[in-house]
């Protein structure tokens, strides 16, 4: 999480951590699975096994591992493991970032990914939507930099649905 300047307190938090952990064990549908160095927890990913799809929730590793690439083995033998499945049709390496994230592309891509179109919608409830997604608002936050280029796509997003969800009566 440090790596990549965001915190999730159910992976952060040691309570939580322990909650989340458990409900994982409790699940046949989610599976962990990890990638060791030295016996030591390099990375790990979170995914879970639905409908004929094994679906990349979640994937984090140790910075000071990187230089062995624990995230390249791992990723592979999670495929290599669901394509033995015959239940298994695809897998997805999760949605595409918000924000363009170029050596996340590349590092999917090498993996053998396909990048396919997707539809995603943000919808805001009916008090804030107006003043998050009013064109001033967008503006002000573009103009913030890269720090706000994150949330301006989502509330730029969250327009576009709003407008196409007037158009259709929604």
């Amino acid at each position: 999480m440090k790596r990549q300047h965001r915190f999730h307190p159910e992976y952060g938090n040691a309570v939580q951590w322990k909650r989340f952990v458990e409900a994982v064990g409790k699940s046949a549908a989610i599976r962990a699975t990890g990638a060791f160095i030295d016996g030591r927890l390099a990375a790990y990913v979170i995914t879970c096994h639905e409908d004929g799809w094994v679906h990349h929730l979640e994937q984090m590793s140790r910075i000071e591992d990187l230089g062995k690439f624990p995230n390249h083995a791992l990723t592979f033998r999670v495929i290599q493991d669901a394509m033995q499945d015959p239940n298994v049709l695809a897998v997805c390496n999760g949605p595409a970032a918000l924000v363009g994230n170029k050596g996340l592309d590349t590092y999917k891509l090498q993996l053998g990914y396909e990048k396919l179109p997707q539809s995603v919608a943000y919808q805001f409830h009916p008090a804030v939507a107006p003043v998050l997604t009013n064109s001033i608002t967008l503006r002000l936050l573009r103009s913030g930099g890269q720090r706000w280029e994150r949330v301006s796509a989502v509330l730029h997003a969250a327009k576009m649905f709003r407008t196409e969800a007037q158009h259709y009566g929604i």
